[in-house]
């Protein structure tokens, strides 16, 4: 579609000398009330000017409108195209295997949103090729903080993983460490062991159990010791029940070491509540605590948790110290030490056994607080690739084999791609990265920094630009450009595609969305034109136009009597494929695609999808006069307006000047928001978006962020300050028991007296003198209906 004729070209010679007249006075003040004299070489000049400006411009006129198009277009004045969007699916594969597709044909997979009662059913295709599927079989997340590991209940192969509730992990209860000794022939081992053992058990560390185990012969003993809060209090606590008097524990260490237990009351319903949680006292009495306030009837066993932690490392080497003194004929024999985990942790998480028989639990965790993600794969080969959302640095990984060997080496975790994704909360920082497991290996546990909001295996860059399968054949008839309707409106074509490829979506995203193939096209006898080269593409009309060059000016020679096969191009649904999380769920594919897809779901919104530019707006935009410098909010709030569509669009910009001077109030502000913004200078912006009938949703705000940060950059390059923005949603409210009509300004509430009253009813005192910052007063009416969106 062509641009429409703007208003009449002719200007009037009379008004060019009048404002010629009034910008001499404005300069030359002495001139004021002088008459004009026409025979002044310089007032000569001018008038001369003038009539030739009035003479030219009615001639402009009088031009046919298919000239001033023409001249429009070189001037590249044409109306922009729909921007597709794009967004992140997770694949559930049948087989491993590599997605793969060639540079100049689409994908072999086809990715629907279901229709609904508002829009038809929109396509998405893959963004990128050559990216490597695992099936997975289960999936958990895991947390330490240092001190205890808490998980999540497991995920089946549903692909998304989210935090949720977490809880204290059980594995470590009942792990135990194992001192193997080994004497002379013919040695009573079994016998010298357990005497030390029970001298041991009769001195204060009551908190430790032993477990001897001999083997015939004598020649060979084992001790196995582990934790066991509840025998330390065994002695005032008689039948293992409390008796509601104070509770003794035998608390003392093993020799040459300070490290006990960090037993905590369990948070049981008859316990006192001031004593959840809560350790127990010093005792009078060196290796003595003490704890006082029970009630009677409370079982030992259940009343003490004990860290959800891994034993110390030293454990067993000061146990061995301490029997060795208590039976020296015990120092001269060879030990050997190893973990006995848990049952549970064998059968319930074997990496975590197999971690800890390898004495690799302090190395995976890096010796501070972290989460780890446990997937857990179908087959034993081939890369893993994973998608983390939140504000997490993926760290490093480790692998486990099928045969429950634990890697000696971390595997490095290379990051692939970032999208700003729309989440439920707004912007959701996506990072993928890709994890080259060696052979044999079939789970992954991938240690990050706290704060993951989400993760799913196998993402996939998908992009709302499906392919159109034309198949007609063109037939060029003169040597003059000619066009060529397409099967569809919403064309994508190298402007549509470098348009989102310049927006801040993520690093690694613009590089393979510019790298997407668009079009194929075939000529008869000749070569091909692949992407639209060689035609002038018209994406807002979908049309081409053979004979013309590019945007590099490469031409295709095609005569008269050439025939050009349209094989296949790309269109989009524009702003419709800013769709939600969830809404993508089937997937298209022919029986013998390889690897094979079982499903996918989209765990993010879209973002980045932008529908054709109005007439009016292209109108606006290319007649209307634009401001090279943005100074005033003013001036931010028209580009921003604009580069968002203007229609149906509210913004405000409040400059740090505004924020800091005048006195300022919040409807509904963003967490962290306002003590953010008082830490921010003038290089920051606050900007308010929202929609005429109430604030944005998740997707339109994610939108918008990306759109702010593309007009502060393109501003950027000329001579503005302001480098960033911080982007907040823009409220509509109404002015309740006034006389009716718009009140301005509509965010100023001076002089204001009543209540304002927001979407779902509520309602609030005008505040006092201030300007709102991200609410604006949209009306005033006599009456108003609680619950309403405005």
């Amino acid at each position: 579609m062509r641009i429409q004729r703007p208003g009449p070209l002719r200007l009037d010679r009379r008004d060019l000398l009048r404002d010629a007249k009034d910008r001499l006075l404005a300069r030359l003040p002495a001139l004021e009330g002088a008459e004009v004299d026409p025979t002044d070489p310089g007032w000569l000049l001018l008038e001369q000017a003038a009539w030739m400006a009035e003479q030219l411009s009615e001639r402009l006129d009088r031009y046919p409108l298919a000239v001033l198009q023409e001249l429009l277009h070189l001037f590249g004045g044409r109306l922009r195209g729909a921007v597709p969007a794009v967004t992140a699916v997770a694949l559930l594969p049948r087989d491993a295997g590599l997605l793969r597709a060639d540079a100049d044909q689409p994908a072999a997979w086809r990715f629907f949103a279901p229709q609904t009662e508002s829009r038809d059913q929109l396509e998405f295709v893959p963004a990128e090729t050559g990216v490597p599927v695992r099936p997975l079989r289960r999936a958990r997340l895991w947390r330490w903080d240092g001190r205890a590991l808490e998980a999540a209940a497991p995920s089946g192969p549903e692909a998304v993983v989210l935090p949720g509730a977490m809880a204290r992990s059980p594995h470590f209860d009942g792990e135990r460490i194992e001192l193997s000794v080994l004497g002379a022939d013919g040695d009573d081992i079994g016998d010298r062991l357990l005497a030390a053992v029970n001298a041991l058990r009769a001195s204060g560390v009551g908190w430790l159990q032993l477990e001897v185990k001999a083997v015939a012969g004598g020649s060979r003993a084992s001790v196995f010791a582990g934790l066991d809060a509840a025998a330390a209090f065994a002695a005032s606590a008689p039948g293992g029940f409390t008796t509601g008097e104070p509770l003794i524990g035998r608390w003392a260490s093993l020799d040459e070491s300070t490290w006990t237990p960090p037993v905590r009351v369990a948070p049981l319903p008859v316990v006192p509540r001031a004593l959840r949680g809560r350790a127990p006292d010093p005792g009078r009495e060196e290796g003595v605590v003490e704890l006082h306030g029970l009630p009677a009837g409370i079982a030992l066993a259940e009343l003490f948790s004990l860290p959800a932690a891994p034993l110390p490392g030293r454990l067993g080497e000061d146990l061995w110290r301490t029997l060795a003194r208590i039976e020296p004929r015990l120092a001269g024999l060879r030990v050997s030490a190893r973990r006995v985990p848990a049952t549970a942790a064998v059968a319930d998480a074997p990496w975590l056994g197999a971690a800890l028989a390898a004495g690799a639990f302090a190395a995976l965790t890096g010796g501070r607080a972290c989460e780890l993600l446990e997937l857990h794969l179908a087959g034993t080969s081939g890369a893993l690739r994973v998608a983390l959302a939140g504000t997490v640095a993926p760290r490093e990984a480790w692998a486990l084999g099928a045969d429950g060997g634990w890697s000696s080496e971390p595997v490095p975790a290379r990051p692939c791609w970032t999208l700003r994704a729309a989440g439920p909360d707004g912007a959701l920082p996506l990072q993928v990265v890709e994890i080259p497991l060696p052979a044999g290996a079939n789970t992954v546990v991938l240690r990050l920094d706290p704060g993951l909001q989400l993760a799913f295996p196998n993402p996939l860059l998908v992009i709302n630009a499906p392919v159109v399968r034309d198949g007609r054949a063109a037939l060029v008839r003169r040597a003059v450009p000619e066009p060529v309707s397409l099967l569809e409106a919403d064309i994508v074509g190298p402007e549509e595609r470098d348009r989102l490829a310049a927006r801040p979506l993520g690093e690694g995203v613009s590089e393979r969305v510019a790298a997407l193939p668009l079009a194929r096209f075939e000529q008869v006898g000749g070569g091909a034109v692949d992407d639209f080269h060689g035609v002038d593409l018209e994406a807002r009309s979908g049309s081409l136009r053979l004979n013309a060059p590019d945007r590099e000016g490469v031409t295709v020679d095609l005569p008269p009597g050439a025939e050009l096969t349209l094989h296949w191009y790309r269109r989009t649904d524009g702003a419709l494929g800013n769709i939600a999380a969830g809404e993508l769920r089937l997937v298209e594919q022919a029986p013998s695609t390889r690897p094979a897809l079982l499903g996918a779901i989209n765990p993010v919104g879209g973002v980045g999808g932008e529908d054709r530019e109005a007439d009016e707006a292209a109108r606006d935009r290319l007649f209307s006069p634009v401001d090279e410098l943005m100074a005033l909010p003013a001036d931010w709030e028209r580009a921003i307006r604009a580069a968002l569509g203007g229609a149906g669009w509210r913004v405000r910009v409040w400059t740090h000047s505004e924020r800091a001077l005048l006195s300022c109030a919040w409807w509904s502000a963003p967490e962290g928001l306002p003590r953010a913004l008082a830490h921010d200078g003038p290089d920051t912006l606050l900007v308010c978006v929202g929609r005429e009938d109430g604030p944005p949703t998740a997707a339109e705000l994610a939108r918008a962020e990306a759109v702010v940060e593309g007009v502060i950059a393109q501003a950027g390059r000329r001579a503005s300050r302001v480098r960033r923005a911080r982007v907040a949603p823009l409220h509509a409210v109404l002015l309740e028991g006034s006389a009716g009509g718009r009140h301005l300004p509509t965010h100023d509430t001076t002089g204001l007296r009543g209540q304002l009253l927001g979407a779902g009813g509520r309602r609030e005192r005008v505040p006092v003198d201030v300007l709102l910052l991200d609410a604006w007063i949209a009306a005033a009416p006599a009456a108003v209906v609680p619950g309403a969106r405005l």
